[in-house]
């Protein structure tokens, strides 16, 4: 697959550094097609695998297509494979499906989907692990092809720990927007099982203090319980409008 040699570029200039999120999402509001493609401009990726993308995006009519990385250049330093360790698990947690890639760069989908939640996508370099959990959540059709890796050219603006704090601050946020009791879910069952704790406790060594305890997080489980509730009935009339 070529490109037609009448194809031309619209090139978009940033008065500043808005982010490489905000970059991807100025060029979604202004794109004419419902489909568009990414790639990063860092020779990590070949263009060829793009086509590829294209191409399988097209015959299988999938909401979107992403290539999943992998090779030697890919693994990196321990600490960076610890944290996107860390990242995927959390994230297949809450779209409840395994995930090869949380945020590859080079990536095909359907652009009006994109744009109906664009303001819960991240402007920095959580972009594509936010499209990846939003298109998840919303029950589009996400498929993975793998790609090779490349070496990066230039030097990486990414810093590892603090943009990894931030991209799980935005993925918690995301998943509670569309799924809150998946999130409530541990925390509650966390409260009930020391509510129980303590009520045993109180019975065999007859602590009035345990079995206040006890009461304290009962009651913080039914808060907790209630408000997640209220929150998801939210959630499912965003979904439905």
């Amino acid at each position: 697959m070529s490109l037609p040699s009448n194809v031309t570029f619209n090139v978009l200039k940033n008065p500043s550094n808005l982010g490489y999120g905000a970059s991807i999402k100025r060029g979604l509001k202004i794109a004419k097609y419902d489909s568009c493609a990414i790639i990063d401009a860092d020779t990590t990726y070949a263009f060829h695998e793009l086509i590829s993308l294209i191409r399988f995006f097209r015959e299988k009519s999938y909401d979107m297509v992403v290539g999943a990385r992998s090779g030697r250049v890919y693994k990196g330093s321990i600490t960076k494979r610890f944290l996107r360790l860390l990242l995927r698990i959390v994230v297949e947690y809450m779209a409840n499906r395994s995930i090869p890639d949380i945020n590859s760069g080079v990536r095909v989908f359907n652009r009006i989907l994109a744009l109906r939640d664009l303001r819960l996508l991240s402007d920095r370099f959580s972009f594509t692990t936010s499209l990846t959990l939003v298109f998840m959540l919303k029950g589009a059709i996400v498929d993975y092809v793998p790609i090779d890796y490349r070496k990066r050219s230039g030097g990486s603006k990414v810093r590892l720990f603090s943009d990894s704090i931030r991209t799980m601050g935005l993925i918690l946020a995301v998943s509670f927007y569309f799924n809150p009791l998946k999130i409530l879910y541990p925390i509650i069952l966390l409260l009930m099982l020391l509510s129980l704790l303590f009520f045993l406790t109180a019975i065999f060594i007859s602590s009035g203090f345990s079995l206040l305890l006890s009461c304290l997080f009962l009651l913080a489980t039914a808060v907790i319980l209630s408000i997640g509730l209220l929150a998801h009935l939210e959630s499912l009339k965003l979904k439905e409008s």
